[in-house]
């Protein structure tokens, strides 16, 4: 991304790349104080095919089907062209690994891109400790619409 492009920061909590990015609206459902707008994905208003990029870290979660709705309404607010940063968790944490929640894998990371027709850079893997000691291996990852 460069400094001039339209960006949104979904799930953006802290709205820490607003430093970054002068021209980022971060949006999270949590009220946030840094959050520029407090909203859901899918009562997020923005113009179609509006926005250069999307940073979405550790935003969508939860079964296919509302990860799908997600997804599909993020693109639907960026221009052709214009890319996703993504960062997902690769393996389900404790409290949901009883319930169907969406694990990015290499396999449905894949299957999500030829679904929504996307184009991938290179996976990789990450692993880093939170301050409260508990280890959450996720994927990195950019798609291009």
């Amino acid at each position: 991304f460069t400094k001039t492009d339209k960006l949104v920061d979904v799930g953006c909590a802290k709205n820490v790349y607003k430093q970054y990015f002068p021209n980022l609206i971060g949006i999270d459902f949590v009220e946030f104080e840094e959050a520029d707008i407090v909203v859901s994905i899918q009562d997020a208003v923005f113009e179609q095919n509006s926005l250069d990029g999307a940073i979405c870290f550790g935003v969508f979660h939860g079964n296919t089907v509302s990860v799908y709705k997600d997804i599909e309404k993020v693109l639907s607010w960026l221009k052709p062209g214009a890319k996703i940063a993504m960062r997902a968790r690769s393996k389900p944490l404790d409290k949901f690994s009883n319930i169907d929640h969406f694990i990015w894998n290499n396999t449905n990371i894949h299957s999500t891109t030829d679904f929504f027709n996307l184009k991938i850079s290179t996976i990789q893997d990450i692993t880093y400790t939170r301050d409260n000691g508990k280890v959450l291996e996720n994927k990195v990852w950019v798609w291009t619409k």
